[in-house]
């Protein structure tokens, strides 16, 4: 698994994930997330686009940034282009809890 993080419009944290996001990366994942949100990153969107598969521990990741940012009184968007992907979290109702966008500039617009 790859990370990039980027700036957009100078208040939107974008963390690009390329490659599997399994038991064995989602500590990375978790790791980075948590530091730009202790950094005092309030606006993070992250990037989905290039991730084939991800399983429950990328979920748990996602979820507990989402309560971490969130009590921060901040906020966390999705980016994600696979169907197979956007089914998961439909099934799981992450969807219901983390708003998902099929593009950055979607996610981005809504701000």
């Amino acid at each position: 698994m790859d990370l990039r993080t980027d700036t957009v419009n100078g208040t939107v944290t974008v963390v690009a994930v390329d490659g599997d996001v399994d038991m064995s990366t989602a500590p990375q994942l978790e790791e980075r997330l948590s530091a730009l949100s202790s950094g005092g990153a309030r606006n993070l969107i992250i990037d989905l686009t290039d991730v084939e598969f991800l399983d429950s521990s990328a979920l748990g990741v996602l979820v507990g940034i989402h309560k971490q940012v969130s009590a921060a009184g901040g906020t966390i968007k999705l980016v994600c282009g696979h169907p197979r992907i956007e089914r998961i979290f439909a099934i799981t109702r992450l969807t219901e809890v983390i708003p998902v966008f099929e593009s950055i500039d979607a996610a981005t617009r809504t701000d």
